[in-house]
């Protein structure tokens, strides 16, 4: 099904080029054709099953292309934790909090491919108006530190951001919009705040736009 939360966010821009990192089975590459229709569309997802489903859901559509990898800081092997909820997966240990969401549990843990978004930048088209997504459970800085040479360029950077840690290790917001502010990024909007079951907020979708140079 198409992820149609994100619509309010995106709706309003003009994108030709998007770049799907933590794509599941293409709940977000979905909308974004619709609102999109000619834009190229890039989905990384290393889950074996959930890979293949992306794969079929696009099967026709010859401006998307996708990727059986994971991006992070670095090239090379990383065991990922596969949970019951698979969008929910991360290279992160789930932490045993009572407040947690449901769905975090272990299924299975195996080693997948991990290289940097530079390396796919580097070979394409620079010039458009791109939009990096990044729902990556806890590894936004990872992936986003292996996009350090690419984020001059890119003009949004929309981000699934969390305010409590589920996960070992994890990212929170307040650290993806500073190291964001540094590449001259700004948080454009919000969206799709949810809280824990304790009335604490836990995860926010947020939209940055690329500010010029003064």
């Amino acid at each position: 099904m198409p992820a149609t939360e994100h619509v309010p966010l995106l709706i309003d821009l003009r994108v030709e080029q998007i770049w799907d990192v933590g794509a599941n089975k293409g709940q977000f590459a979905l909308i974004s054709r619709e609102l999109f229709p000619n834009a190229s569309i890039y989905s990384f997802e290393p889950l074996r099953k959930a890979s293949t489903v992306l794969k079929k859901n696009f099967s026709s559509d010859l401006n998307f292309e996708s990727f059986n990898v994971a991006l992070g800081s670095s090239k090379g092997k990383q065991i990922i934790y596969e949970t019951l909820a698979d969008d929910s997966s991360s290279f992160l240990v789930p932490l045993n909090e009572k407040d947690k969401p449901k769905g975090l549990g272990v299924r299975s843990r195996y080693e997948v491919n991990l290289t940097t978004f530079d390396e796919y930048w580097k070979k394409s088209e620079k010039l458009v108006t791109s939009l990096l997504k990044i729902d990556v459970q806890g590894f936004e800085l990872e992936v986003l530190k292996g996009a350090s040479g690419s984020l001059r360029d890119i003009t949004y950077v929309y981000c699934e951001c969390s305010f409590f840690r589920t996960y070992k290790g994890q990212c929170l917001a307040g650290e993806v919009i500073e190291f964001l502010a540094l590449h001259d990024f700004q948080v454009k909007s919000i969206a799709n705040l949810t809280y824990l079951r304790n009335k604490e907020p836990y995860q926010v979708d947020i939209l940055f736009e690329k500010q010029p140079k003064c």
